[in-house]
């Protein structure tokens, strides 16, 4: 979790349907994927 000490806030984060090696191509980590995602990764 992560914790605003200021304002003494806490933000839980829950991951549900974790998949691993999915056949994800190395160009969706390129500077432009990651700023702007596409809606859907084939």
């Amino acid at each position: 979790y992560a914790q605003d000490l200021k304002a003494g806030t806490k933000t839980v984060n829950v991951f549900s349907n974790i998949k691993y090696d999915i056949g994800l191509t190395e160009r969706i980590f390129t500077e432009r994927f990651l700023r702007r995602p596409p809606r859907e990764v084939r």
